[in-house]
Order: structure tokens, then C-alpha cells, then sequence
């Protein structure tokens, strides 16, 4: 899990939260399911007005650790949504 390579720090009333998963923010399935509560965290915060997200490293994210895939695609299930579009 990478979830320690993932910090949120505020400063100012900005929010930064910054991905630094070398070599490229690949993030395992359940670091990618935790963003949507580490971003709604941070924007529930009364001392929060912005929420930066940026990364460290060569690329903003590299998308899900293809190594994890391969060894567990049962977990990759929920890292996609299929719903077709109404």
C-alpha cells in the first residue's frame, strides 16, 4: 500500500495533497480507492479554501501498479466504473 507516499498538508488555507510513488505515482488498488476520502477530507476542513494536487517525480501519475494487476486482478474491479453513460 502507498498510502504513506501520499501527503496532505495545509498551509495558508491550501490543501496539498502530493503523490510521490517512484518511479512514476503508479498507485495499488487500495491507495487509488482511498483518494476520493483523503480529497473530501480536505475539502470538509473549515481552514481549507484550495485543494492542490500535484505529484513528485516524472509524471503526475502513472496509473494503477500494473504488477498488482497482474498478480491480483480481482482487485482492479472496483478501480474502473463501467455504467454506461445515460
Amino acid at each position: 500500500m502507498y498510502l504513506n507516499q501520499i501527503t496532505c498538508t495545509i498551509t495558508d488555507r491550501i490543501a496539498e495533497i502530493v503523490f510521490d510513488v517512484p518511479p512514476v505515482n503508479a498507485f495499488d488498488s487500495e491507495t487509488w480507492m482511498s483518494l476520493p476520502d483523503i480529497i473530501t477530507q480536505a475539502g470538509r476542513n473549515p481552514d481549507v479554501n484550495c485543494i492542490l494536487i500535484r505529484a513528485e517525480g516524472r509524471g503526475f501519475c502513472g496509473g494503477v501498479d500494473i504488477q498488482e494487476m497482474a498478480a491480483h486482478p480481482e482487485r482492479m474491479r472496483g478501480m474502473v466504473d463501467t455504467t454506461p453513460l445515460q
